[in-house]
């Protein structure tokens, strides 16, 4: 990552993205298992299904975002190494 702050930023969207489902499980849970005629569990367990699809989205695109971060850090580190001063 190019910066902490940018670590911070990405660290917060990332627990924020995972925040918003309990709530929403929260809302959502029982008028979704009336309308569908399925108890209450069967629901906890499709949200589960979705929250772990979500985590493993959010590691696919910080692993993403990481490799296409590559050549700007090997880059910097050529440029520090010849002694051009960072921007």
């Amino acid at each position: 990552m190019p910066s902490r702050w940018l670590q911070l930023i990405i660290g917060i969207i990332g627990i924020a993205t995972f925040a918003a489902l309990q709530p929403g499980w929260a809302l959502f849970v029982h008028p979704m298992s009336a309308a569908h005629g399925r108890a209450v569990s069967t629901a906890t367990l499709s949200l589960l299904s979705t929250a772990t699809g979500a985590s493993i989205m959010n590691f696919i695109v910080v692993a993403l975002a990481l490799v296409a971060l590559k050549p700007l850090r090997a880059r910097r580190i050529a440029n520090l190494a010849r002694g051009v001063p960072a921007e």
